[in-house]
C-alpha cells in the first residue's frame, strides 16, 4: 500500500495485479483506494487518477458514517464498486457487486434503484394476480417510482397503485403486505378500524407486519 499526498490530502492505494484482467477496475471502501489492473502502474497515472476523481473521492470519505454496505430482500450486503463500461449491480457470494462508467453517488444510486424497481416489478407480476383474487379487484394498474415519503399509494378511481423502489430493501413478506394495503382500498379508502379488519382477515398477521415494517430502519449508503 502507498500513501499519496494531494492538496495536503492524504490517500492510501492499494494495487493488486491480476493479469486476468482485461481492464482496471477502482473501488473505494473503508478509506482506501484498491486499484486492479493487469499491469503495474506508474505513480503518474495514479496521481493523475486520483485528481480526476478528487472531489467524488471526498465526498464519498465524507459519508463513510454510512454503512458501506445495501439491503435487499431484507437481506444485507457489501458492496464492491468497480469502475466499467457497463452500468449494472449483480448479487453474487453475499456481496454487492456495482459496475459503473462513472464514480459518483448519484449515478450509483440510479444503478442501485434500477436493480430495485426490477425486483419489484418481479414481486408484483408473480404475485399481483393472487392479491387481487383475495381482495375481489381486477385490472389494475401499477406503477413502481424512487419516492421516500411513502411505501405504496392507491388511486381507486383510476384502479392505479403506486409502490416505492425502496420497498425492494425489506422482506418478501413486508412488500406483500404493503400490496394487501393498498388492494384493501378499493374497499375502504380510509384508515377506520374496519379497513385493518378486513386487512387481517384476508391476511392473518397483517397488523405485526406492518409494526414490523415500521420500525425497520436502514442507514444504507443508496
Amino acid at each position: 500500500m502507498k500513501i499519496y499526498v494531494i492538496n495536503g490530502k492524504e490517500f492510501k492505494v492499494n494495487v493488486l495485479i491480476k493479469k486476468t484482467n482485461k481492464n482496471t477496475y477502482f473501488r473505494y471502501k473503508n478509506g482506501i483506494i484498491n486499484i486492479t489492473s493487469p499491469k503495474s502502474l506508474s505513480d503518474e497515472y495514479v496521481i493523475s487518477t486520483i485528481k480526476k476523481y478528487y472531489n467524488r473521492l471526498i465526498k464519498m470519505e465524507s459519508n463513510i458514517s454510512k454503512s458501506n454496505t445495501i439491503h435487499y430482500l431484507g437481506n444485507e450486503f457489501p458492496i464492491i464498486v468497480y469502475d466499467s463500461t457497463r452500468n449494472y449491480l449483480e448479487i453474487k457470494n453475499d456481496i454487492a457487486y456495482i459496475y459503473t462508467s462513472k464514480l459518483d453517488d448519484k449515478h450509483i444510486y440510479k444503478i442501485v434503484y434500477s436493480y430495485y424497481f426490477e425486483a419489484i416489478k418481479d414481486i408484483i407480476e408473480c404475485h399481483h394476480l393472487e392479491y387481487e383474487d383475495k381482495f375481489n379487484v381486477s385490472n389494475i394498474r401499477y406503477s413502481i417510482k424512487d419516492v421516500k415519503t411513502y411505501f405504496g399509494q392507491c388511486n381507486p378511481k383510476k384502479k392505479i397503485i403506486i409502490l416505492s423502489a425502496k420497498l425492494a430493501k425489506y422482506k418478501k413478506e413486508l412488500i406483500l403486505s404493503v400490496l394487501a394495503h393498498e388492494l384493501a382500498h378499493f374497499k375502504y379508502q380510509n384508515h377506520q378500524s374496519s379497513f385493518y379488519n378486513y386487512l387481517e382477515s384476508i391476511i392473518p398477521g397483517y397488523r405485526k407486519l406492518q409494526k414490523e415494517l415500521k420500525r425497520t430502519k436502514y442507514n444504507d449508503k443508496y
